[in-house]
Order: structure tokens, then C-alpha cells, then sequence
């Protein structure tokens, strides 16, 4: 997968962020499915639409043409994935709390983040109800080998 500046850092961040806080918490293990997820134009306007809450395993066969290279870009994103986390924990918006994410300080993502951010934002709630699933669940749906 080549970098593009389209998915930086920042919006890696803010969207791990965002799918934190609409989960009430999330483990490490799925936060770093958020960037893949985020990063990629078709699921991202599934997730803008009338997504209708479906589980991972319900949404991967439905729509298996958004995640037949999801291995790839859940292994191209772990290096952003986990300098975003870093971040967010250095700068006391999350904290680890065992192997989970948990918010520490309020994050407000506003007009100067950029309309992706804001949409990211809005779709958090829809990513966190398809991380609602078992980790293994979603890693074997997802085909995630690790």
C-alpha cells in the first residue's frame, strides 16, 4: 500500500479517538481494525449511508468486496495504528487500562480538523457497534493473521 497524505497520521488518530469514545472503551486489539476501516473510500461510504448497525460477520458477507484486501491494509496500517495510540496516551486523551483504550481527556473535533475528521467523527459510533463483535470474531472475519 503507498502513503498517501489523504491517510496521515492525524486522521488515524482522530479516528481511533472517536471509535474509543463511542465504544466507552476499546482494547488495543481492536483499535488497530479502526485505521483500515477509516483509510478506505467504499467502506467509508457504507459507513455514511444506512449502515443498519450489522455485525462484522453479517457485514463481511454482504458486502466481501470491502474486505478482500482488508489483511493488507490492516498490515500496512499497524505502524500508523500504534504511533496514533502512542500519541493519543502521550498527550492524555486515552489511557491503557489493561489491554484497553479508556479516554482520559475530551478531544473536540471541530471545523479546523478538516471535513474528514468531522465525517470520521460522525461514522464512530457505526465503527464501534462493528467492533462490538469478539476480537477473534472480528480478526477471523476479517481474515487478520497475526
Amino acid at each position: 500500500m503507498i502513503w498517501r497524505g489523504y491517510n496521515n497520521f492525524g486522521i488515524v488518530a482522530v479516528a481511533i479517538y472517536s471509535a474509543v469514545e463511542a465504544a466507552g472503551g476499546l482494547s488495543i486489539s481492536k483499535a488497530v481494525v479502526v485505521a483500515p476501516l477509516v483509510m478506505h473510500k467504499e467502506t467509508m461510504k457504507l459507513f455514511k449511508g444506512n449502515f443498519g448497525g450489522r455485525g462484522i460477520a453479517a457485514l463481511v458477507s454482504s458486502r466481501p468486496e470491502l474486505f478482500l484486501n482488508f489483511r493488507a491494509r490492516f498490515e500496512a496500517g499497524l505502524p500508523v495504528s500504534f504511533n496514533a495510540i502512542q500519541y493519543l496516551i502521550s498527550t492524555r486523551a486515552l489511557a491503557v487500562e489493561g489491554s484497553r483504550l479508556g479516554l482520559v481527556e475530551p478531544m473536540l473535533i471541530t471545523k479546523e480538523f478538516g471535513e474528514r475528521a468531522k465525517t470520521i467523527k460522525k461514522v464512530a459510533p457505526k465503527i464501534a457497534t462493528l467492533l462490538d463483535s469478539p476480537v477473534d470474531e472480528i480478526y477471523l472475519n476479517l481474515r487478520i493473521v497475526l
